[in-house]
């Protein structure tokens, strides 16, 4: 993969003349990614996941993966027993069928029968 670090200027005046004097050295991934780490200091990742969470500004300073959990964990328990107090309806209700509901199952089994 070579990624060029030549600028493209404005075409017509000069164009011709500034690519003909100049030869840039074609950037190669090795050098692109010894730049980004010497850009970046002691910054560097090894995901897409990580990068992206870098850029948004989160580089570090949230909690750990076991703090997430205990977090959640604790946010689970604190909504359950809130739901086991506020029990005024049932959350499952049994519905009656209709009649005509009865008979066109009591049909479509005796099809399947024969």
């Amino acid at each position: 993969a070579v990624v060029s670090t030549q600028s493209t200027g404005e075409e017509g005046e000069g164009a011709h003349s500034s690519s003909a004097g100049k030869h840039t050295k074609p950037m190669f991934l090795k050098d692109y990614e010894r730049e980004t780490i010497l850009n970046k200091g002691s910054l560097v990742v090894d995901s897409d996941e990580e990068d992206s969470a870098l850029q948004r500004g989160g580089g570090g300073g949230g909690p750990s993966y076991n703090q997430e959990q205990e977090i959640a964990k604790r946010e689970l328990k604190a909504a359950l027993n809130g739901e086991e107090e506020e029990e005024d309806e049932p959350l499952l209700t049994l519905r009656n069928k209709t009649s005509e509901e009865k008979e066109k199952e009591d049909e479509d089994y005796r099809r399947w029968l024969k």
